[in-house]
């Protein structure tokens, strides 16, 4: 099928300004495509393509958790083969009222490769990897005091509570407290396979080398804000503490995940116009940090 070309087997699943994504039968085969329509599309369709190359070689032949999907890159659109024939999504989307499997069906799974990614070394990244991770850190801080200048201006955070934050995020600028993470550890990016029950995982775009801990501050805040199941995110936050107990820094470097993640949410949220959503998630970091 020609780019651009959507015929009557082509069933769009999302438009935004870079990306067009959706699912088409070529040559009789199903599969799964984001087709960029803007020059920040090709180098999202690019990043991905690279960091889903890089887990589902590092993944292959071991047992990290999760497995990876084989892209393919051709031109403007990254292509995955559709796996929603021979797979079970764990949920459809993020919604509160999305019908979403149980947190205890999937934990040990995301708890071993939370771990898998902990265990790399920078060394072990690509040079493409490296170059754009680099740069994404060092935009942290301004992306952080953005936000928090949003939040302070809406009344949702105090000038004192952003001091603190701000504190927790800088120290997250130190190599000590970074470590490759995916980035989007989420329920709605999981799949179980009908032939062996093993959990396919899925939007590598933002994987890298990052905050220390980032993954587990993204689920919980996510599964607060979005998914509005504070149940389960407490749940989660209980058991991690426990489970990372060989860290005797765990709880001062999750803080860092958690201020930095807290509040560019927060303010994603308050934007939305959903502020109680937003009050939750800022309670939350305020709590734990």
């Amino acid at each position: 099928m020609p780019e651009n070309e959507i015929n009557e087997e082509t069933i769009i699943i999302r438009e935004t300004f870079d990306l067009l994504t959706y699912t088409a039968n070529i040559d009789g085969k199903d599969f799964f495509i984001k087709e960029a329509k803007s020059e920040n599309g090709v180098a999202m369709n690019k990043r991905e393509f690279y960091n889903q190359l890089f887990l589902k070689t590092m993944a292959d032949g071991k047992d990290v958790g999760f497995e990876f999907l084989t892209p393919t890159l051709a031109g403007k659109r990254l292509i995955y083969p559709d796996i929603t024939k021979y797979s079970t999504w764990l949920a459809k989307d993020f919604s509160p009222q999305t019908k979403m499997v149980p947190l205890k069906e999937y934990l040990q799974e995301m708890i071993k490769f939370m771990r898998f990614c902990l265990s790399m070394e920078f060394e072990q990244i690509p040079i493409e990897l490296k170059k754009d991770t680099q740069k994404r850190v060092k935009n942290i801080l301004d992306k952080f005091e953005k936000d928090a200048k949003y939040l302070l201006e809406h009344g949702l955070l105090e000038i004192s509570d952003i001091k603190t934050l701000e504190e927790k995020v800088r120290s997250g600028l130190h190599l000590r407290n970074q470590a490759f993470q995916h980035h989007d550890i989420v329920p709605w990016h999981m799949a179980r396979k009908h032939s062996d029950n093993r959990l396919i995982l899925i939007d590598a775009g933002w994987s890298g080398w990052s905050l220390k801990y980032y993954d587990i501050a993204y689920y919980i805040l996510q599964m607060i804000g979005y998914s509005e199941r504070k149940n389960e995110a407490s749940t989660f936050l209980d058991i991690v503490k426990k489970e990372f107990l060989d860290d005797s820094t765990f709880k001062e470097t999750l803080a860092i995940p958690l201020s930095y993640r807290g509040i560019r949410l927060g303010a994603e949220l308050a934007q939305q116009g959903k502020i109680k959503n937003a009050r939750d998630v800022i309670s939350l970091v305020l709590l734990e940090i």
